[in-house]
């Protein structure tokens, strides 16, 4: 019944009741990520109408407008929450990742493994260990578990043609680790993701450097040239499981809610926490669920006193965050039958295909088609102790 539109300096407030004026709501304003609120007088907007509100100025890059019911009505509690809507200037959110000092070099160890500031990497060129955190299973993720939209009662049945090339058991294969002649802080890992009995694939770059408390990658991502042009790519991200399964996470993005490509337009970005369990998407048929986009910084922790980690992505990446793996979200067809390992599985996303609604109408869009497009994104990763 209401419409937002948010900018650096002012609202756009528009009243689509078709009889009621809007003086049963009240509105508020937050300049730092949601943290506290403040009074935002609103006009009177009669029925059809728009105003402009002008709004307080502060130095942080999110400004953020809600409006909720002033008293309860029928089954409608007070301060129910209306609409919200924000502006973000993403160059501020930028600008505010901590630059690194005092560059590490690379050290290679005997057994052929690799030294980078805290981060550690076997004879493969696969991360293994940030300080004191273990990594397993880390690398370069071109998949993503089939949405109900996708299967193949569907008019897009794309689980199936996903499944017949193999993406969802693709194989990595290192091509290459050897220190940057031009910059020799810097670790290159060149590798190839392959695909069982077929050419297609992809290049993976990673540019590695570190300081002695976090390390930070630039991934650049190039599938083969000759991928179908009608076959979008699920995903390119990158996932790692971690042993001591933190539990409680805090991060900065969108949020609460999931948030894809072509869904969620209820989010906001803020400041969220959350346990790991309680951030999955209760879907009664498992499938990709729990992305949070926009995330600029996100903290790992828990349980009892295991290490912890640190994420940061200058551009802001998807993140989603589960205790159980790809392949089981993947295999399970109850949410019943889903089982933690033990892990806590981490994704980031540079990008992802949009979900659709093909299970009951159309495909997505052509602008939320994740087309085989070469792609580059980077993060920071820090081991947190307690």
């Amino acid at each position: 019944p209401v419409g937002l539109e948010v900018s650096a300096d002012s609202a756009r407030i528009t009243n689509r009741y078709a009889f009621s004026d809007l003086s049963h709501l009240r509105a508020e304003v937050s300049l730092d990520g949601q943290a506290s609120w403040q009074h935002l007088e609103l006009p009177e907007i009669r029925p059809g109408e728009a105003a402009e509100v002008e709004l307080p100025t502060g130095d942080g890059p999110v400004v953020t407008v809600r409006l909720l019911t002033r008293e309860a009505q029928g089954p409608v509690p007070a301060d129910h929450l209306i609409i919200a809507a924000d502006h973000v200037d993403s160059g501020a959110l930028a600008a505010a990742l901590p630059a690194m000092s005092g560059a590490q070099s690379p050290q290679r160890e005997e057994d052929g493994s690799w030294q980078l500031g805290p981060a550690r990497f076997d004879d493969l060129g696969r991360l293994v260990g940030l300080g004191d955190l273990a990594v397993e299973s880390a690398g370069v993720d071109l998949y993503r578990a089939p949405v109900d939209n996708e299967r193949a009662r569907t008019r897009y049945p794309l689980e199936a043609r996903w499944k017949r090339i193999g993406l969802d058991v693709a194989r990595r294969r290192l091509v290459g680790i050897t220190p940057d002649p031009q910059e020799p802080t810097v670790l290159v890992i060149r590798t190839r993701i392959g695909l069982d009995g077929s050419a297609l694939g992809a290049d993976v770059i990673e540019r590695w450097s570190a300081d002695v408390s976090a390390a930070s990658v630039e991934i650049t991502v190039t599938p083969s040239a000759f991928w179908p042009q009608d076959l979008p790519l699920p995903r390119i991200g990158w996932t790692m499981a971690l042993p001591e399964g933190p539990d409680q996470l805090e991060y900065e993005g969108y949020g609460p809610h999931e948030c894809y490509p072509d869904t969620g337009g209820g989010v906001t970005f803020g400041t969220w926490t959350s346990s790991v369990a309680d951030f999955q998407g209760p879907y009664v048929f498992p499938q990709e669920n729990g992305s949070r986009a926009g995330v600029v910084r996100a903290a790992l922790t828990g349980p009892g006193s295991g290490a912890g980690l640190e994420l940061r992505a200058e551009r802001g990446l998807g993140l989603a965050v589960r205790p159980w793996s790809t392949a089981e979200l993947d295999e399970k067809r109850h949410d019943g039958a889903l089982r933690p390992d033990g892990r806590t599985w981490v994704t980031l996303s540079a990008a992802l295909h949009g979900v659709g609604s093909a299970a009951c109408g159309p495909v997505p869009l052509p602008q939320y088609v994740l087309s085989a497009r070469e792609e580059t994104f980077s993060f920071r990763l820090a081991p947190l102790s307690h």
